[in-house]
């Protein structure tokens, strides 16, 4: 588990680190330009050209140790330096100063620069404080690195022109290869479009607190690693040992979400899955594609009680994927709603028929919701483009007002519950926007919410039986997501991203939550 911070978080950090606990901020830089130049040597070669891009503030301070120590590792280095010095922090003015010192035919400070004739590109602009549009000699000079596309380009905390706390691009945003970051991802980088600016992100541990130790951590996301908090598995156990799970999905022309969310919750481990089948052509699907399914048979009459009895004796429900938005799934949801006991989890036309209902009001601590954008819309009233602008904001403020956790799926799915956003995943990929994807990710989220009310993870807190649902609702919902992702990025090493389909995210799973080929993705 790793955390990803706010701008204002990380300089709360950093000023705790360096005022509390006493570690000058110089120390901190030096151990940032270390880090990066590392990074830099990694990918090197021989005879290569560098060309370090400063501003005047505590990012360009970063860049200018980094040519430093470039050049004390023998490696040719040049200094453009952008920006009004006199408005120059006192960092960067006493890292300045030290290259003044040692500038000599392998350490240049060059004023009009050929871009096209280095080799790797170093973006110390600007960091992650950066509010208004890029203009002036920033403007151009992050598109003179943009058109070097020969070099490298490494940025330095963030790429800069990117907002570090929204993820946009302020105008224009340098392209890197590489960010190294510390101590901590930051949102900007986290989010599209940031995320596609930043390339491939280095966090590296200089000696700043982590949130952790400095206060109470927001935002974090999954990691390999976290596989230890996945519910255990005991060798005296049966299947009633590990949850048991009621489905209610799938209509006559949409027989293909039920199957895959009840197979997904089967491969991840579920005891039992039990699927409510609302028409011939789903029973005819689970039965020929899923026999380890129990079916339950439609009846007109009486599918009220019988959803009432099936959910009683299941420790999870998952209700809506396929189901369709006709008078009785209406009353299939209306039904489901009144259940306030076990974690309930509401997905596709459940959320369409919540939102054309105005059923909010229904909503209650004990549900998850998983939309993508569009049923957003319907369920706030918000356009698709404000979602896009928000997503932290919008299911944040939708969590807190309907007390349910929301699962805002987008190419950066977030995670809220009625505290704020608790979680943001890093794992997926664009193949996985497929039909039937999201009855995978349903069928995995309601089989770890019941996998998690009946095992242990090890990290509850036993003296608040609140405290510990809470924490097991979170970590069912977060680790459902990652998992889910680390499928479609298992599944598109094997086939790649346009042929993937939602089977193969399904399938992929049988790795993935498998003990033994778990240890083989880290």
């Amino acid at each position: 588990m790793r955390y990803i911070v706010s701008n204002t978080e990380m300089k709360a950090i950093e000023q705790y680190t360096i005022n509390n606990i006493g570690i000058p901020s110089v120390v901190l830089m030096e151990r940032a330009a270390m880090s990066v130049r590392d990074e830099i040597i990694s990918v090197l070669t021989k005879n290569d050209k560098v060309l370090v891009v400063c501003g005047v503030g505590n990012n360009g301070a970063d860049g200018l140790a980094v040519a430093r120590l470039l050049h004390e590792a023998g490696i040719f280095c040049a200094v453009y330096l952008i920006g009004d010095e006199d408005k120059a922090t006192r960092e960067w003015k006493l890292q300045k100063n030290i290259i003044d010192n040692i500038v000599d035919d392998n350490l240049r400070i060059v004023t009009t620069p050929d871009f096209n004739e280095y080799n790797i590109i170093v973006d110390a602009i600007f960091g992650i404080g950066l509010t208004r549009n890029v203009e002036g000699v920033f403007k151009t000079a992050i598109e003179q690195i943009n058109s070097a596309k020969q070099a490298i380009v490494v940025a330095v905390d963030i790429p800069s022109g990117v907002n570090g706390e929204t993820a946009k691009v302020m105008g224009v945003a340098v392209k890197a290869d590489i960010t190294v970051t510390f101590e901590c991802e930051k949102l900007g980088t986290g989010f599209f479009p940031g995320k596609k600016y930043a390339g491939c992100v280095r966090i590296k541990h200089i000696g700043i607190l982590s949130p952790v130790e400095a206060g109470n951590p927001r935002i974090y996301t999954h990691t390999l690693q976290d596989y230890e908090v996945l519910p255990k598995r005991e060798a005296y156990s049966n299947k009633g040992s590990y949850g048991k799970l009621f489905v209610i999905a799938g209509s006559k022309n949409m027989t293909g979400a039920a199957q895959f969310c009840a197979e997904s919750a089967y491969r991840c481990g579920m005891g039992l899955v039990a699927v409510l089948a609302t028409a011939p052509q789903v029973v005819k699907a689970i039965q020929s594609k899923l026999p380890e399914a129990v079916i339950i048979d439609w009846n007109n009459d009486e599918f009220r009680s019988i959803i009432k009895n099936r959910a009683e004796i299941s420790d999870a429900v998952v209700c809506g994927p396929g189901l369709g938005t006709g008078e009785v799934a209406e009353e299939i949801v209306k039904t489901v709603l009144e259940m306030d006991d076990r974690p309930v989890l509401f997905d596709a036309d459940a959320l369409n028929i919540i939102a054309k209902n105005n059923w909010g009001h229904l909503l209650k601590s004990n549900m998850i919701l998983t939309p993508h954008l569009g049923e957003m819309s319907r369920l706030t009233g918000k356009s698709i483009e404000a979602i896009q602008q928000d997503l932290l904001g919008t299911a944040a403020e939708f969590a807190r007002e309907s007390k349910a956790t929301v699962i805002l799926k987008d190419a950066v799915t977030v995670i809220a519950d009625e505290s704020g956003v608790f979680y943001i995943n890093s794992s997926g990929n664009s193949g996985m926007a497929t039909a039937g994807s999201g009855d995978v990710l349903s069928g995995i989220t309601g089989a770890m919410c019941a996998m998690y009310s009946k095992r242990t993870t090890g990290i509850e807190n036993n003296s608040d039986s609140l405290q510990q649902a809470d924490v097991r609702k979170r970590l069912a919902s977060s680790m459902a997501v990652y998992v889910h992702g680390l499928c479609g990025d298992m599944a598109r090493k094997k086939i790649g991203e346009r042929p993937l389909l939602a089977r193969d995210i399904s399938k992929a799973l049988e790795k993935v939550m498998g003990e033994n080929t778990w240890k083989q993705l880290m």
